[in-house]
């Protein structure tokens, strides 16, 4: 699970630097861009700040809300993390294959929030466990 989340860390950095190749305002990236660095350093407080800073100047973000559902999922806040995931599948939808990976790690994460609050998933509706990173 902690090579899983590390993967994730550093996909989220590395889309990171795609945004600031892609000229995203700065006010969004610059707070982007604090959210992954408190993310990759452990402060999941602080990258939470950072990230809802990001959707405040660049509400239609994608990375933002994906880093924002995960950092929440780090907090245990696993109400808020399941409709922060669910947002971020919405604002993907119209490029599921740009995001694919984080989709189905999103799915598979908002699972394993309900699973924590102890709401039952019908078996037809789990996300199917995304393969380790690498393969």
């Amino acid at each position: 699970m902690r090579f899983r989340i590390g993967m994730l860390c550093l996909a989220l950095f590395c889309l990171g630097l795609m945004l600031v190749a892609t000229g995203c305002p700065s006010a969004g990236r610059d707070s982007y861009q604090r959210g992954l660095r408190a993310y990759d350093e452990g402060d999941y407080a602080k990258a939470l700040t950072d990230f809802d800073a990001a959707l405040v100047a660049e509400p239609e973000s994608v990375m933002a809300a994906y880093g924002r559902a995960l950092t929440l999922f780090k907090l245990q806040r696993y109400e808020d993390a399941i409709e922060a995931f669910e947002t971020f599948l919405a604002k993907s939808e119209s490029e599921r294959a740009v995001y694919q990976d984080e989709r189905k790690d999103a799915a598979f994460y908002r699972d394993k929030c309900r699973e924590a609050l102890g709401i039952e998933i019908p078996q037809n509706e789990r996300a199917i466990p995304p393969p380790p990173m690498g393969e």
